[in-house]
């Protein structure tokens, strides 16, 4: 099948549920052609969406039109073909640097006799910015940011204007003509006071973004901040980056286009370079001006200026015009490479680049290889749904039209995906390293991801993917794609690659929210008669949940009942995940719970807890059996009692005061189950009273879960409820640290660490004063879990009189700590670290050994604080005259 995609606007009315298609609905798709020629049809019916330029047309009009952004009716200018960049470059290469010229109405002049004139009007859509626009520029990290001082400097740019629409010149400037508004903000230009000449430049800022600027008045604003420019190395930086951001605002013009090069030499820099603000904004109008400033950016990266030619294709390679035509293209290209392991991480890579990938036409291709199966088909469909609103339609379609079963799973699947409104992209490098053809580095490898091969959306915050950019092949591709639009016979950039239609459209914010049309098709795919694709339909509507998926709790119900056992597991699922939007889903869940299949028992069990008290009634009596015989996991069973209202907590606090000890299965699924309590009802207090009972239950695996119910119960009272605070659960606990179950004791000393603070100063005080040496041990232990700041305290223990106590801490000191954790703890307390090293000398003085592991730390430790003493550092002048800060640690923790 070759997939004709369509606009967001072709698609509002094909967006109807499956059952509403006809087979004769799809006849008008052709076939797709042979697999190893990766190629797809270039005919698309006529509500296809149509691109920019025909086939018939030169490549040119691809991104750029020079006639388009050049033309001047609005300027009422006799307009012509301009000179060539060459020409226009010729004074920055082949001269001076600093630009000397005549006045601008000679320049004018000069420049209109040139031209001709041209009826077009100028087309935003081919301009080549920075970004998109300003959101796209929030949206991608990997764009890049352009100058932005208005916004940046806009307090202070505020204060400036202000202050000068006091003074009586400006008094009731608002009555005057633009004209005239412009006329007495240019006349600050000029102006000594800094203060004052960026008030004029935020006066013009204000009037182009507010008014309705004509071509008289843009002339006048173009001239006057040009006329400034021509000095830019007079003026300072600030000044400088809003003069240019002005001239970058008003977009390509030719009284501009013909100041290239000036603007060029404010981009030439090196390495000492002190004014990386002005570069920068120069580049970026450079950017928006259009073709012929991209063509002069990448002529000035030609040049044999190392740290200038990788500076400039760092952000070229930012730049969203050129990832559209260069790296998407590029990586289309090694899709369709026969390296399985290139296509791979090519598809990886645009998995990460979102929008753009439709935006430079890759579409096509991904479509080629999801028929094709050669990728795998997950990272496929992602890559397509992270393209946004056209990508989840092209998904849609693939779901409902598509004959092969995998690509409808993989297309539901990736459905479910809500895109990022801020995602977080692959990063970006331009790497000029030599050429090393052992790493294959050969001419024409313009990318090189690294990165996880999987879809974005399972990827982790510790997965980092980068793209490497070949420095050569990025800036010959470039070369290429300047001489293909500046002469148009010299054909494609990518020659190998089919015909990708681009989008000049800036793709908008995308909403968080999934769309009805694919809850519609999800809805329908549950019909399919592929039981995989009926699955995966009910996992991606589960995992949609609420809100915008409450609607297909009708649609899931009914599938409680699929021959599938899978079909059915993933239905109960999926109620679960919708709530008490799925309450009539009740009576069949319950049916499941006596379902053959293991999976379909559970699942249902696990969602009758989601789907609210009014089935309490019918359920419990039904689980309770349930929870007697063991047909079901018996701590899912009890935990889905408790969250079923109270009376499942009283029934099972009712069990536990009855069952037999001997059932150890059960008693600990129930004590589990009741740290989910409702915390905010007044059952909690007999259920905490429960809970305190039976930790003096006789099986130590009761004990164990008793703590961690009790533990848990109080992280979510937030210190709202007496029983739950710290002050009495900490008695508790510390009873239990001599109790003869190691996992009891080591449970409860756990548990005190959890409680923070006041479990430290427990922990303390129980490893300093305690009578039993079992308690000092896990006090010990405990204090090993608070991290290097207890060391002081634990170094206390190594002077214990019981040899069991001192190998505990020992044993907690080498495997918690490093010399270099501590050091880095006590840095900044100058009397501890003395007192440290005084108590460490003692401790290597003691007549019973310190175990090896122990005492080579100490030895590390100490060799470090004697060489601060030695060298007088870190405040040891002070220590040397305060005598009473040598004293031991141990008579140091006595006083205290």
């Amino acid at each position: 099948m070759s997939f004709q995609y369509s606009s967001p606007e072709a698609e509002e009315n094909d967006m109807q549920p499956i059952e509403d298609y006809s087979p004769d609905a799809y006849q008008d798709h052709s076939q797709s052609p042979p697999q190893a020629q990766h190629s797809y049809s270039r005919q698309r019916p006529a509500s296809a969406y149509e691109p920019k330029y025909s086939r018939d047309q030169k490549p040119s009009s691809r991104l750029f039109n020079k006639d388009s952004y050049l033309s001047n009716s609005q300027y009422n200018l006799p307009v012509s073909v301009p000179a060539p960049s060459e020409v226009l470059l010729s004074k920055v290469f082949d001269e001076e640097l600093s630009v000397r010229s005549p006045s601008q109405k000679k320049r004018l002049k000069l420049l209109q006799h040139k031209m001709s004139i041209s009826q077009r009007e100028e087309s935003p859509e081919f301009y080549t910015k920075g970004n998109v626009d300003l959101i796209t520029a929030k949206k991608f990290k990997n764009y890049h940011e352009e100058a932005v001082p208005f916004v940046e400097k806009a307090d202070k740019l505020h204060r400036s204007i202000e202050s000068l629409r006091r003074s009586s010149e400006f008094k009731d400037l608002e009555k005057y003509p633009i004209e005239e508004k412009i006329a007495k903000y240019s006349s600050c230009l000029e102006n000594p006071s800094k203060e004052i000449k960026l008030a004029g430049l935020q006066g013009i800022h204000e009037l182009i973004e507010t008014e309705n600027i004509t071509n008289n008045a843009k002339e006048i604003i173009i001239g006057e901040v040009l006329n400034v420019l021509m000095r830019w190395d007079e003026h300072e930086p600030d000044f400088t980056e809003c003069a240019l951001d002005i001239i970058g605002s008003l977009g390509p013009h030719p009284m501009t286009l013909d100041q290239i090069p000036l603007f060029v030499s404010m981009v030439v820099h090196d390495e000492t370079s002190e004014y990386m603000n002005i570069h920068q904004a120069a580049f970026a109008c450079l950017c928006r001006l259009g073709f012929h400033g991209v063509d002069a950016l990448i002529r000035l990266a030609s040049k044999d200026y190392p740290h200038l030619q990788i500076w400039l294709l760092d952000k070229l390679a930012l730049t969203n015009a050129i990832q559209r035509q260069i790296i998407v293209p590029a990586l289309s290209q090694d899709a369709l490479s026969p390296d399985s392991t290139l296509r791979t991480q090519a598809v990886a890579a645009l998995n990460r680049m979102y929008s753009v990938v439709w935006e430079g036409g890759a579409l096509p291709v991904l479509l080629t290889l999801m028929e094709e199966g050669s990728v795998d088909r997950q990272l496929i469909a992602c890559t397509i749904r992270a393209c946004g609103n056209i990508g989840e339609q092209t998904l849609i379609k693939l779901l409902r039209q598509s004959d092969a079963p995998k690509i409808r799973m993989a297309s539901a699947a990736a459905l479910c995906w809500r895109v990022p409104i801020r995602p977080r992209q692959l990063e970006i490098r331009v790497i000029n390293d030599s050429i090393t053809y052992e790493q294959r580095t050969f001419p024409g490898t313009i990318c090189t991801y690294k990165g996880p091969l999987t879809p974005v959306i399972v990827q982790s915050e510790e997965d980092d993917a980068i793209l490497e950019i070949n420095a050569r092949d990025f800036l010959a591709c470039l070369q290429r794609w300047i001489k293909r639009e500046s002469e148009e016979d010299l054909g494609e950039v990518f020659p190998n690659l089919p015909i990708m239609p681009c989008v000049s459209e800036a793709q908008t914010e995308e909403s968080p929210n999934i769309s009805i049309n694919a809850i519609q098709a999800l809805c329908g795919g549950l019909k399919d008669p592929f039981e995989g694709v009926r699955e995966t339909c009910t996992y991606a509507l589960g995992f949609i949940g609420l809100p915008e998926a409450a609607d297909s709790a009708n649609f899931l119900i009914k599938l409680l009942k699929d021959a599938s056992p899978q079909v059915r597991t993933m239905a109960a699922w999926a109620l679960g995940r919708l709530g008490p939007a799925a309450y009539r889903a009740g009576p069949g869940l319950i049916e499941l719970l006596k379902d053959g299949y293991w999976k379909v028992r559970t699942a249902a069990c696990i969602s009758l807890a989601s789907t609210g008290q009014n089935i309490a009634q019918k359920a419990i009596p039904v689980l309770f059996k349930i929870l007697r015989d063991g047909s079901i996991n018996r701590g899912t069973v009890a935990e889905t009692i408790v969250r079923l209202g109270p009376q499942g907590e009283r029934l099972l606090i009712d069990l536990l005061n009855h069952e037999p000890n001997s059932n150890i299965t059960l008693r600990t699924g129930a004590v589990k189950a009741l740290s989910q309590a409702n915390i905010y009802h007044n059952n909690i207090d007999f259920v905490v009273e429960t809970l305190f009972r039976l930790s003096n239950d006789r099986m130590p695996a009761v004990r164990k879960e008793v703590f961690l119910a009790l533990n848990t119960l109080s992280e979510r009272a937030k210190n709202q409820i007496t029983y739950l605070k710290p002050r009495s659960l900490l008695p508790l606990y510390f009873r239990f640290l001599n109790d003869p179950a190691v996992e009891v004791k080591d449970t409860a000393m756990k548990c005190i660490v959890l409680l923070g603070p006041q479990g430290q100063l427990m922990l303390i005080e129980a490893l300093t004063k305690d009578q039993n040496p079992q308690i000092r041990a896990q006090a010990a232990k405990g204090l090993g879990l608070f991290g290097p700041s207890t060391f002081r305290s634990l170094l206390l223990g190594l002077h214990d009189s019981h040899p069991f106590v001192r190998k505990i801490v020992a044993q907690t000191i080498s495997n918690n700590f490093t010399a270099e954790a501590i050091s880095e703890e006590f840095w900044e307390k100058v009397p501890q670290r003395q007192g440290i090293r005084c108590t460490i000398k003692e401790i290597l003085k003691l007549p019973y050994p310190v175990p090896q592991a122990c005492g080579n730390l100490l030895k590390e430790l100490l060799m470090v604080l004697e060489q601060e003493f030695a060298e007088g550092g870190r405040g040891y002048e002070y220590m040397d005259s305060h005598p009473e800060l040598h004293k031991p640690l141990e008579e140091a923790e006595e006083e205290v």
